[in-house]
């Protein structure tokens, strides 16, 4: 699954497959960052269904049962994250599963999201043009940052407005708890706007005020 595969390799695309390559080299490694994995998957998943699924559904692209068909794969990769999740952490209920197989059954779940997704996406980019496309990518971006960094199996998904206000709780809480837990984001962070220091900003920071600046100030 690399970049090159993608049949319509817009900015959605790259950034979509970007996530799926970080979690698999998790995945791959016997001694890889397996909660990291974890992490960048559940904040996938979170993303396409704020901005991908969002898109489709408001232009009518997919059908009913190929947007169920993708549900339920992305469920059933849930469901094996959580299952990996809970093995790693030591849970009492996952106490016999072997983390190889585990591995291995995520990885087998993430081709078959990961071969529907791309369908969703190369008919949303023919569809829709560049514009729109390049829209959803900055939407899934900013939806990927702050996503879930856990998996959440049971989580609503065929009531988009509800499915959205608990994924907004969903992921407060795993922020909480990742700070609690010590456990390290992977995610890349959130886009911010860079504001220029004013005339007392540069002296506090003892930083030379541009010559030009400080006349149209002083004017």
């Amino acid at each position: 699954m690399t970049t090159t595969e993608c049949t319509h390799c817009d900015e959605l695309s790259t950034a979509v497959e970007a996530a799926h390559e970080h979690a698999l080299r998790a995945f791959t490694d016997p001694d890889g960052d397996h909660l990291a994995g974890i992490s960048w998957l559940s904040a996938h998943l979170g993303a396409v269904e704020e901005s991908v699924a969002r898109s489709l559904r408001q232009h009518s692209i997919a059908s009913a049962t190929e947007l169920r068909e993708q549900r339920a794969a992305n469920r059933r990769l849930h469901h094996e994250l959580r299952t990996l999740e809970q093995a790693l952490a030591g849970d009492a209920l996952a106490a016999r599963v072997d983390i190889s197989a585990s591995r291995d059954r995520i990885v087998t779940a993430l081709a078959e999201h990961a071969a529907g997704e791309h369908l969703l996406l190369d008919r949303l980019g023919r569809h829709t043009g560049a514009e729109t496309s390049a829209a959803v990518a900055r939407r899934y971006h900013d939806a990927l940052v702050v996503g879930p960094t856990r998996p959440h199996p049971r989580l609503p998904s065929t009531l988009p407005v509800i499915g959205s206000v608990v994924r907004r709780a969903a992921r407060v809480r795993d922020h909480v708890l990742d700070t609690l837990d010590g456990r390290r984001n992977p995610l890349p962070r959130q886009r911010r706007s860079r504001r220029e220091p004013g005339r007392w900003g540069h002296y506090l920071l003892g930083t030379p005020l541009d010559a030009a600046q400080d006349d149209g100030r002083n004017d």
